[in-house]
């Protein structure tokens, strides 16, 4: 009798856990916020910081000006009724490998989540010695304040 009751409650407690485990992605799809990559890079043209910075840009004027000290590209066009944009700009590195990935973008709340990953050099992987500085401008669809959760991890080598 002990056994089945046993049995029972592990086969419930399987079954919750499952069933929990969808719901929240399911609720994590829902907010999911629509993102996209507009420029990225290694070597900006003009801006040179040996700091991490992270900025949000809400228009048009001001998206351009930053624009034109990272890259050579023109400026999509964007609509900032709906969109923001954050710029992370990873400040000079002393070689290659190091790169920005976007994790996610959430809505919890009254804020945006952005979380994204700065990739380190792998261990034994070959990248270029030459010093780079890893930008990524990043178009959010949504005119709540922008919060920023950053990760390092080291790359894994693509050989």
């Amino acid at each position: 009798m002990f056994n089945q009751q046993f049995s029972l409650r592990c086969l419930m407690f399987s079954a919750s856990v499952f069933l929990f485990g969808c719901v929240a992605t399911d609720q994590e799809a829902e907010n999911t916020v629509s993102h996209t990559t507009l420029h990225q890079g290694l070597n900006p043209v003009s801006a040179d910081s040996d700091i991490k910075t992270i900025r949000i840009v809400s228009n048009a004027d001001d998206y351009r000006e930053l624009l034109a000290d990272y890259s050579a590209e023109s400026a999509k066009t964007l609509d900032f009724n709906q969109y923001q944009i954050v710029l992370i700009d990873l400040g000079n590195r002393p070689s290659g490998g190091y790169s920005i990935r976007i994790d996610g973008v959430l809505e919890q709340n009254n804020h945006i989540v952005l979380e994204f990953t700065q990739l380190t050099p792998g261990t034994d992987c070959n990248y270029s010695e030459a010093q780079t500085n890893p930008y990524r401008f990043e178009a959010i669809k949504s005119l709540k304040e922008i919060v920023i959760q950053e990760s390092i991890a080291a790359d894994k080598c693509s050989q």
